[in-house]
Parts: structure tokens; C-alpha cells; sequence
């Protein structure tokens, strides 16, 4: 009894290729958009480390070492968004919108004297 041919493993071997690049690009992705979403307030960097947590419970992976690290390492990331660097992006955010305003008032008071 043969197995596959040469040419069907070959295409296996492509597809899992494949599915390993799309796996690391939406890893990836995941990565990003959470610590996107952690700079945005405090809040949204505590909901998101709550809803790692409780992804990793419904999958039930407590205690698988490799997915721990993997959850670790995205804590991490989440937390880091406390950095020094999110602080000064969100100080120069809020100086913009009261500089804004300042101007909206200025703008205010001169249709008012004029």
C-alpha cells in the first residue's frame, strides 16, 4: 500500500505554509489592534486585559504553557500602553483640544465685539 504521491504532499505541505503565514498575519493583527485600543484611556486598556483573561478561560487554556507566555506577552503589551510615550500622546491630545477651544473662544469674543 503507497501513500500520497510526491506532488499531493507538496501541495499539503504549500497549504500548511499558507495557513501558518495567515495565522502569524492575523496574530499579528490581534497584537496591534489591542494595543491600539489599550492607549486609547485607562478603561479600554483594563477591558482589554479583562478580555484576554476571559478568552483564555473560554478556551480553557489555564494551563498550557505555550498560550500562558502568548497571554503574557500581549499582557504586556497592554500594560506597556501605560508608557511614558501613550502619557505624553494623550498630554499633547488634550493641550490640542483645549488650544482649540481657546481659539473657538477668541473667534467668540470677536464676533461679539465686532
Amino acid at each position: 500500500m503507497s501513500g500520497p504521491s510526491e506532488a499531493a504532499l507538496d501541495d499539503i505541505r504549500r497549504r500548511l505554509d499558507q495557513l501558518h503565514t495567515d495565522v502569524q498575519m492575523m496574530t499579528a493583527l490581534g497584537r496591534a489592534t489591542l494595543s491600539a485600543v489599550a492607549t486609547l484611556s485607562d478603561e479600554a486598556r483594563k477591558a482589554a486585559a479583562a478580555a484576554l483573561a476571559e478568552e483564555a478561560a473560554r478556551q480553557g487554556f489555564e494551563g498550557e504553557a505555550e498560550f500562558q507566555a502568548a497571554l503574557f506577552e500581549a499582557s504586556a503589551v497592554i500594560e506597556g500602553a501605560a508608557s511614558a510615550e501613550a502619557r505624553l500622546a494623550r498630554r499633547l491630545e488634550r493641550a490640542l483640544i483645549e488650544r482649540a477651544a481657546e481659539l473657538e473662544e477668541g473667534e467668540t469674543e470677536l464676533r461679539s465685539v465686532g
